[in-house]
This record gives C-alpha cells, structure tokens and sequence, in this order.
C-alpha cells in the first residue's frame, strides 16, 4: 500500500484506508465520492471489491483494481489475467 501510495503521491492527491471487518469498504468508497474523489483505487479481497463497486453504481467515478490474489474470484469474473 505504501509502494502505492509514494508512485502516485507524485501527480495526485492520495488518500488510503485500511479496510476491516469493522471498516465497511462501502462506506469509504461513499464517503469518498462526497469528498469529490475522482477515481478509486481498491486492492484485494472480493468483499471489499464487491463493495466498493457496488458504492460507484450511477457514477461516473472510474474503479481501478490492484490484484495482489491471483485467486481473486471478482477479478476473474471481470476477465481481470492474473
């Protein structure tokens, strides 16, 4: 995350959260868009890819995904290569 961050930090503002059982990626990606957030960056795990998705529904906000898994079944659905 941190290797992400510095690369980007560069050119773009960048924000990270950690996401848990008790930090609800949704909300995030939610509060995230009402900050005015132009694009989402989501790593890792179907759950949290599920939900971050699932915020940007009716948005014009573009999801990028860092696979780390290659066994990531929401990646594979997408046609995401491993």
């Amino acid at each position: 995350m941190h290797k992400i961050k510095n690369t980007l930090s560069d050119k773009y503002q960048v924000i990270t959260k950690i996401t848990s059982k008790e930090v609800d990626p949704q909300l995030i990606t939610r509060d995230a868009l009402k900050k005015g957030a132009e694009v989402i960056i989501a790593s890792e795990g179907d759950g949290t890819l599920s939900a971050t998705t699932t915020a940007l529904i009716n948005t014009d906000v573009p999801l990028e995904i860092i696979l780390r898994d290659p066994a990531n079944a929401f990646a594979f659905a997408l046609g995401i290569p491993k």
